[in-house]
């Protein structure tokens, strides 16, 4: 017996330096991957964005001097027009108006736009009387839930479960519980 406590030690201090050798392996290969991410933010990404400012920036400046001389123009168009006496001033206030208008009505498009995206409605509906969960003083109680994603496939069958206050912890993708 007490050679197979022997060769039971050895055996858990191999294991032991196998585990930390595959232990340094991964977290070289964890830095080796956080570099990359780090030079292609840094040498990529960055210039990258910083060319796409720069070209957003002039062609919004561009689309801004073109809007004010074709403004300008119109402005002084209307103008020359009242001069001959062709336009009343009612008209020019309907000009301006008008111009402001098509700005306003952008806006409530793209208003309108971000509404029809939050109005997609959702995949999972609950059932039509499916209960609320209830949460009274930091207790989670489920009494006798049971789930399934097909007929016949449960993934639980009447579970009770009761996690008090500060006691365990939903952690992980598939959620486990893990005391703390």
């Amino acid at each position: 017996m007490l050679k197979w406590n022997k060769i039971s030690k050895i055996l858990g201090i191999v294991a032991d330096c196998i585990t930390n050798i595959f232990t340094i392996f991964a977290f070289a290969a964890k830095q080796r991957e956080l570099n990359k991410v780090n030079d292609y933010y840094h040498n990529v990404h960055n210039p990258l964005t910083i060319k796409y400012y720069k070209y957003d920036l002039i062609i919004c400046i561009i689309f801004s001097l073109v809007y004010w001389v074709y403004l300008t123009g119109v402005f002084v168009y209307v103008i020359h027009l009242r001069n001959l006496g062709e336009i009343s001033i009612s008209d020019i206030a309907f000009i301006i108006f008008l111009t402001f208008l098509v700005t306003e009505n952008e806006d409530i498009a793209a208003f309108r736009s971000a509404f029809t995206i939050m109005r997609i409605p959702q995949d999972t509906i609950d059932k039509e009387n499916a209960a609320e969960l209830k949460i009274f003083k930091g207790d989670i109680i489920f009494k006798d839930i049971s789930f399934a994603y097909k007929e016949g496939s449960s993934v639980f069958q009447s579970l009770n479960l009761h996690m008090p206050v500060r006691k365990w912890v939903l952690s992980g993708i598939q959620v486990a519980v893990n005391p703390l």
